[in-house]
């Protein structure tokens, strides 16, 4: 096709074996589509990017310097690329850390129909975990500790509240994924012969239109 191209428009094209010495040194590379992300994780990451940008606001209104804005905008990145990688990872049905442990974290507070106990005591914290509160609370003590309006420092804790709610919400779907997978997986094993699994799911069509795009986009 490239060498018909050519002699349309009277191009002199690069010998074959050039032309296979280019391909085999630049080989093609498959993009992946990001689009059509389901909403809670799209949301999450967003509740990232609304934290710099209150990091920003904060820097802009001279409340924080660039050094101070530099680190907490560090701690951002670190804590949303943890999320995105490492977290599930290190989930596990029983863990000694309570952000980690499953049986914990899928448990209601408030309803005993829906706790489990721990066989275990929750002793450690993770410190990525911890990053993530760590940060969110010196957001929030350095915006109440600045000298704008009132009106101002309500409005910031609000999106700072939004923020915080997107990304836990989040993390809350990344540990529901894995206690799901953990249940398939589970009953996977233990089918006898004859016996199968049917799994009923919504399907879902998607025309790329945006990087980052929504299901109900």
């Amino acid at each position: 096709m490239y060498q018909s191209y050519c002699r349309e428009v009277e191009f002199q094209p690069l010998g074959i074996s050039s032309l296979f010495e280019i391909l085999e040194a630049c080989a093609a590379s498959k993009r992946t589509s990001l689009h059509g992300l389901d909403n809670i994780a799209a949301e999450g990451s967003e509740g990232y990017d609304n934290l710099i940008n209150l990091v920003e606001d904060l820097h802009s209104m001279n409340v924080i310097n660039s050094e101070e804005s530099k680190e907490l905008t560090n701690s951002i990145t670190s804590s949303k690329l943890y999320m995105k990688t490492d977290y599930k990872l290190h989930v596990q049905e029983e863990n000694q850390c309570a952000t980690h442990c499953r049986t914990w974290l899928l448990s209601d507070p408030k309803n005993l129909a829906f706790q489990s106990i721990c066989n275990h005591h929750h002793l450690f914290k993770c410190e990525k975990c911890q990053l993530f509160t760590d940060m969110c609370d010196k957001i929030r003590q350095v915006n109440n500790s600045s000298t704008t309006s009132e009106e101002l420092k309500e409005e910031f804790n609000k999106d700072l509240d939004d923020s915080i709610i997107k990304i836990e919400n989040w993390g809350a779907h990344i540990v529901r994924t894995i206690n799901q997978d953990s249940w398939r997986l589970e009953r996977l094993g233990s089918l006898l012969q004859g016996q199968g699994i049917i799994i009923m799911d919504w399907a879902m069509k998607f025309l790329p239109q945006r990087f980052r795009e929504k299901q109900t986009d």
